[in-house]
């Protein structure tokens, strides 16, 4: 299985939906908030959370 991860950094403005009828919530998580709550993340995001932290991926 491959996955596909996007890093972004948002320069101006503030994000917002605005496919309301597809997404109802938007939130932010640091990487050690995301360590913190594994048991709580979908298999995707685990792996993903994983491999930052082997450092089988970079980000920048």
């Amino acid at each position: 299985m491959t996955y596909t991860w996007y890093l972004a950094k948002i320069k101006n403005g503030e994000p917002a939906i605005l496919e309301k009828d597809k997404f109802d919530d938007l939130k932010y998580f640091s990487w050690n908030e995301l360590l913190g709550m594994r048991n709580q993340l979908s298999a995707n995001t685990h792996n993903l959370v994983e491999a930052y932290f082997s450092k089988q991926i970079k980000l920048s």
